[in-house]
């Protein structure tokens, strides 16, 4: 089920986004797009939001645009953050999953 989770949300995102509901879109994509709900995947796309905020404001529909944005400059520095934790620190993730 995880393996369709991610394209139908983008599926179903692109659906509403071309049916004039970008901000429905948006929260479907940051439902379906988040694969492990661990709090500090949620806490990155929140991080990138008042930036994308500043950098959309002149684009219809600026809080659609921001939404997405946001989810796509989380997901990039959540991937190079787990990157980076199995680069650097493989001994300490297996402290905390031994049978790996």
């Amino acid at each position: 089920m995880k393996a369709f989770q991610v394209p139908l949300g983008f599926w179903l995102g692109a659906r509403l986004w071309s049916n004039g509901l970008p901000v429905l879109a948006a929260i479907f994509l940051g439902f379906f797009g988040l694969v492990d709900f661990v709090v500090l995947e949620l806490w990155f796309p929140l991080i990138f939001l008042p930036f994308m905020i500043l950098v959309c404001r002149g684009w219809e529909p600026w809080l659609g645009w921001s939404l997405a944005a946001s989810l796509v400059a989380g997901g990039i520095a959540w991937s190079v953050y787990k990157l980076a934790w199995l680069l650097l620190a493989p001994e300490q993730l297996s402290m905390i999953d031994p049978w790996n």
